[in-house]
């Protein structure tokens, strides 16, 4: 289902000015991917990285780990939120608008 996020989702006009306007976003492939990345002064690989931002997922108590997987991560509450599987570009839209709002309330 990652192929089809990008194809479908990702590549979306309407999903691509939303992220844009209000995300930083990470795409990573933790199975290919040999980057290290930064976050809270502490070095993470792709793998590890993605084990960070699931773990004690504080706005989805029961996640599911799979791929693909969108995490949402506010940095100064530092609450995470996360879903997993292929979202239809409307559905993803509806999610990204409301997330800005959980983030809006949870980050002042």
């Amino acid at each position: 289902f990652c192929k089809k996020m990008d194809k479908e989702t990702y590549a979306n006009k309407k999903i691509i000015k939303l992220v844009n306007e209000d995300f930083v976003s990470v795409k990573l492939n933790p199975k290919k991917d040999n980057n290290t990345y930064s976050v809270n002064n502490k070095e993470y690989s792709s793998m590890q990285l993605l084990a960070y931002l699931t773990q004690n997922s504080t706005l989805n108590p029961d996640p599911k780990i799979g791929f693909p997987t969108i995490v949402f991560y506010f940095p100064k509450s530092k609450q995470k939120y996360q879903e997993t599987g292929f979202i239809e570009p409307p559905m993803f839209k509806y999610m990204l608008t409301n997330i800005v709002k959980v983030r809006n309330r949870i980050e002042k």
